[in-house]
């Protein structure tokens, strides 16, 4: 189910640290690699009005999906399922938490 979300991100050829400094549990600086005009935080109440119609499975091998970019099939019905979800939640941005 969607946590957040990007408005107008862009991938970046290098990962920039954060500027909050965490580190995972090996010590090394936690960054990221897109820059955006803006990122949302749906809040933990509000998530499961967006839950995904698309069955889990072994395709998904990380805790996130692109429904679009990234040079994928962006025809694939999942993908399509999932774009839907994408556009009801960015309409919704207004009740979500803006951060940064």
């Amino acid at each position: 189910m969607p946590v957040g979300f990007y408005v107008g991100a862009n991938f970046e050829s290098d990962y920039t640290p954060r500027p909050d400094g965490p580190t995972d549990q090996f010590g090394a600086a936690c960054g990221f690699c897109v820059s955006t005009e803006a990122a949302y935080l749906i809040p933990t109440k509000k998530r499961s009005e967006f839950a995904l119609p698309v069955e889990v499975t072994r395709m998904f091998t990380r805790s996130y999906a692109y429904a679009r970019g990234n040079g994928l099939n962006e025809n694939e019905p999942w993908r399509l399922l999932l774009a839907e979800i994408a556009e009801r939640v960015a309409a919704a941005k207004r009740r979500f938490k803006k951060i940064g």
